[in-house]
């Protein structure tokens, strides 16, 4: 069953929610419950201690591997990859463990990195 109820955004979102729906042909409120439910399962993640496994992306330049890898938790990488694309890395990790310690290590990254993103794949 859905609930309906009023929101309030920015006009810049809506402006970019209202583009997304008429080139994607699809509701605008579909595109709101699902960014909703990327960021319910993002803050979730964060707010309950839980195991869990994920991959975490790491896109950077201008660092050096060695940085980063010191300050990935080894003991929570299962597989790695690393990718070169003209000045830009992008390293990419299969993490399994507490979420606690896959926080760290996303909060460790952060200060390195352009962008350091968790993908929960539980």
């Amino acid at each position: 069953m859905k609930k309906r109820f009023g929101i309030s955004i920015s006009e810049d979102k809506y402006r970019v929610i209202d583009e997304l729906s008429r080139k994607t042909n699809t509701a605008r409120s579909l595109i709101v419950e699902k960014a909703l439910e990327a960021y319910i399962t993002a803050i979730k993640h964060k707010a309950e201690k839980h195991d869990c496994c994920g991959l975490i992306i790491v896109k950077y330049k201008k660092v050096s591997e060695e940085e980063i890898t010191r300050r990935i938790n080894k003991e929570l990488v299962n597989a790695e990859t690393h990718i070169h694309e003209g000045e830009v890395c992008v390293r990419i990790a299969y993490v399994k463990g507490s979420s606690d310690e896959i926080e760290k290590t996303i909060t460790n990254l952060s200060s390195l990195a352009a962008s350091v993103t968790f993908v929960p794949l539980d």
